[in-house]
């Protein structure tokens, strides 16, 4: 196995199960690779504010080395405690992302700081942004008061079932300046189209001296292919198809089933069985 210096990790669909709970398994991988040396931090889409709460909520014993927050606009250096942020959303492109989703009719959202906005304000909305915040305000606005506002992304949330249907609309209409992926089975974001989350990689080789292949990074769907592309990628079992064509492995179980930890303990732990 490559010798690795820093492991980095997705949360949904990834490092947590469906239920997002962090298994008693993946926390004791965790700890031992953080005794053995290693570096570990965090490629997510929630703010860095957010996924630094994770290591007091899983009863880990450290903190995070460093995290990529907000697909690729923010980037924390947990060394030297020091957060680096950039490619937000303009509001004219957030006008144009929203005027171009209108004929779908599909609630809208975004976080701005810690308020969350939305344009329909249903009982799920509430419950995922307080899923994602310690602390948060909910606001409910008509869609024009979206314009006023730069963002690092615009999310638009819909039943499973047209997810095909809504792939296929960004697909037919692409930008130059942002674009839009899946990242849950019930939600697309819109991004700046220079924010990827391998933007981090180049914050790391400049703060660490670490080179991307001595990056081990764990990611499932497509907000993660330019990351897992550019390290020593490996994809969940239960992921996309996309994203397990451009990693370098696929785990031999799922999220649900230890997958990320059993691959640390057979391969960076050297532990079998």
């Amino acid at each position: 196995m490559k010798k690795f210096k820093l492991v980095l990790a997705d949360h949904d669909g990834t490092i947590v199960n469906d239920n997002r709970v962090l298994s008693d398994r993946t926390r004791e991988a965790l700890e031992e690779l953080h005794r053995e040396g290693y570096l570990f931090g965090m490629a997510s889409g929630r703010t860095v504010e957010d996924v630094n709460h994770y290591p007091q909520r899983w009863g880990l014993s450290f903190d995070f080395d460093c995290v990529i927050g907000l697909g690729g606009c923010q980037f924390y250096d947990g060394v030297n405690k020091k957060l680096y942020e950039e490619n937000y959303l303009d509001k004219e492109d957030v006008r144009d992302i929203i005027e171009m989703m209108a004929p779908l009719h599909l609630p809208v959202s975004m976080a701005v700081g810690n308020t969350y906005y939305f344009s329909e304000l249903t009982e799920e909305e509430k419950q995922s942004a307080r899923r994602n915040k310690e602390q948060v305000r909910i606001q409910a606005l008509s869609v024009e008061e979206f314009y006023r506002h730069d963002a690092p992304k615009i999310m638009f949330r819909m039943p499973e079932e047209r997810m095909p249907e809504v792939e296929a609309y960004i697909a037919a209409h692409p930008s130059d300046r942002y674009w839009g992926f899946k990242t849950q089975p019930m939600l697309v974001e819109f991004q700046n189209i220079r924010a990827r989350k391998s933007n981090g990689l180049k914050k790391i080789e400049e703060l660490y001296g670490i080179k991307p292949e001595e990056v081990i990074y764990f990611g499932d769907t497509t907000n993660d292919n330019d990351l897992l592309a550019a390290c020593y990628g490996v994809c969940m079992a239960n992921g996309t198809e996309d994203t397990k064509a451009v990693s370098k492995e696929i785990t031999r179980f799922s999220n649900n089933e230890d997958g990320m930890a059993i691959y640390l303990e057979e391969n960076l732990l050297e532990r079998k069985g």
